[in-house]
């Protein structure tokens, strides 16, 4: 199962786009739609809105690869 366009959307409203870095609630380093910033990731102080989709999809790749292994097919429909 891939994240729908809705989903997608859904996602996207409980963060705001920040295309420079900022200091999470909890004092982490983030950008973009809410990538938490690694200490191993070398991101400039401000990147591009097809930057912050990459980082978006990529974030989205290991949410979606753990709800495979974690569920099977039948537990889970696409809406859920």
């Amino acid at each position: 199962m891939k994240t729908s366009p809705a989903g997608r959307d859904l996602i996207k409203s409980f963060e705001d786009l920040r295309l420079t870095q900022y200091q999470d609630i909890a004092g982490y380093f983030s950008i973009g739609w809410g990538h938490l910033i690694q200490p191993n990731e070398n991101l400039p102080g401000t990147i591009t809105e097809a930057q912050a989709e990459t980082l978006f999809q990529h974030d989205l790749d290991h949410a979606e690869t753990a709800v495979r292994e974690l569920t099977s097919p039948r537990m889970l429909k696409q809406h859920q």
